[in-house]
């Protein structure tokens, strides 16, 4: 029983650093093929920028859920990395307990 609890936790903690890493990755690539926008809004909007954006709003929820009904600006605050921290937390431990209870309905009738 102890080994399985610490394993819950160690896919957990991975699964939430994955998370965290593609969160952060999918929201520089759109922010940075977007920039050039800035000065020249006819440019049109690449495959590679619509495709970070759509990932990085999905991964984004339910944190901006949040943000957006309490009318919260966290920007560059300890707040605002707080919250990609546990959003990222709530993604990574959710899918492990899934993948847990998936793969004990499983196994359970062998």
């Amino acid at each position: 029983m102890k080994n399985s609890t610490r394993n819950f936790f160690t896919l957990g903690i991975l699964l939430s650093f994955c998370h965290l890493i593609l969160t952060v990755v999918s929201l520089v690539v759109s922010f940075a093929l977007g920039a050039p926008r800035f000065d020249q809004p006819d440019l049109p909007v690449s495959a590679v920028e619509e495709v970070g954006t759509f990932i990085f709003s999905i991964f984004s929820q339910p944190m901006m859920f949040i943000v957006d009904t309490f009318h919260l600006s966290p920007n560059g605050t300890i707040l605002e990395w707080s919250l990609f921290f546990l959003n990222s937390s709530l993604w990574g431990f959710c899918l492990t307990l899934l993948f847990s209870l998936l793969r004990s309905l499983l196994f359970s009738h062998a």
